[in-house]
């Protein structure tokens, strides 16, 4: 009947609005229009919260264009919070302090910030998107719950300071020097450097939050700690065991770096089986250091062995020889670091 056709047009059209009313629950992102919506320049602005705008290319996979859309409003946020906080520069002082030297403390500085968690946010949520078809650009705003957050961080905040009670206690109880002690020196150290990380995150979450002192004497204890490291005795030895100018030489570089070379009851020694050569190629030296080294515990079982090699190269023979040397001294210095804190790693994740 020709009076029916209209109702039946009206019915489409409702039910197709329906369908896609039905589909844009979820992480919708909004069509593209004449003009960007007005959050990307101006976020909202709410009590107990902050809003992060971002933006990535849009990609062939939508889901990847989505993610680094989303990291690049946590990093707006993380801008605006200054998040970036870190208290390298306080390790640094206090191991200069300590051995006088900034290479060793360098090493250890970063052994330490390297193995701390990473901080990501975990009350992140995708509040709008829109996607910008002219210009290939998807952007999102991501609201972060600064309360949830900040409760988030006192929670481990807390369970660290049970993790550094219970660990000091066990350290007390532990063999001074030995390769185990230390390692566990250094898995403290890195819980410490946590918590200190946090409170500062604490505080710019929250700036008149009073700070969480359950533990009073948490910097004296990791000045103690950063000593103990620092004070390792290293005894340096040729596999052949008799005495040679490169032992020598090798024990000069480790202590330029800090380190305390002994000759008896060490804590850690190097093994070694090198091949110190110098070639000339038209007035230039090269210097060339290649072998074998071990680094054993006190009671002479292997912690880790591998190959070096070292080069070092300048107009000046002398010169090309110091600088292989050199470079050595600063490969075995890590490797020591490495030892110290291997089994600490401890994988970035978010509260």
């Amino acid at each position: 009947m020709p009076g029916s056709r209209p109702s039946f047009a009206l019915a489409v059209t409702v039910l197709i609005s329906l369908i896609l009313g039905g589909c844009a629950g979820g992480q919708r992102v909004s069509s593209s229009r004449d003009t960007l919506p007005d959050w990307v320049s101006s976020p909202p602005n709410a009590s107990g919260h902050r809003f992060g705008v971002g933006s990535a290319e849009i990609l062939g996979d939508q889901a990847a264009s989505m993610k680094l859309a989303r990291d690049s409003a946590a990093a707006d946020i993380a801008k605006q919070l200054q998040v970036s906080i870190s208290s390298t520069e306080s390790i640094r002082k206090e191991l200069i302090d300590i051995n006088g030297d900034q290479r060793f403390s360098r090493n250890v500085e970063q052994a330490v910030i390297s193995r701390v968690p990473e901080f990501r946010f975990s009350f992140l949520t995708l509040t709008e998107s829109y996607k910008d078809d002219p210009h290939a650009r998807l952007y999102v705003l991501l609201d972060l719950d600064v309360n949830k957050e900040a409760q988030a961080i006192r929670r481990r905040i807390s369970e660290l300071d049970d993790e550094i009670e219970g660990a000091h206690q066990e350290l007390g109880r532990s063999q001074d020097g030995h390769i185990e002690d230390l390692r566990q020196v250094s898995a403290l150290l890195i819980k410490i450097r946590e918590r200190a990380t946090l409170q500062d995150r604490l505080r710019l979450f929250r700036p008149s939050s009073p700070t969480i002192t359950s533990l009073t004497d948490l910097d004296a204890l990791e000045r103690r700690l950063l000593r103990r490291i620092a004070s390792v005795r290293i005894e340096v030895r040729p596999l052949s065991g008799r005495s040679d100018a490169l032992g020598a030489i090798i024990a000069s570089q480790l202590t330029k770096q800090g380190l305390t070379v002994v000759e008896s009851r060490p804590d850690l020694s190097i093994i070694y089986d090198f091949n110190l050569g110098i070639i000339r190629k038209g007035g230039i030296y090269f210097g060339q250091i290649h072998g074998l080294t071990r680094l054993e515990d006190r009671e002479g079982s292997t912690i880790r062995s591998f190959d070096i090699e070292t080069k070092g190269v300048s107009v000046q023979e002398d010169q090309a020889r110091s600088r292989a040397l050199s470079s050595l001294g600063g490969k075995l210095g890590r490797m020591i670091i490495d030892a110290l804190f291997a089994r600490t790693s401890v994988p970035k994740t978010s509260l």
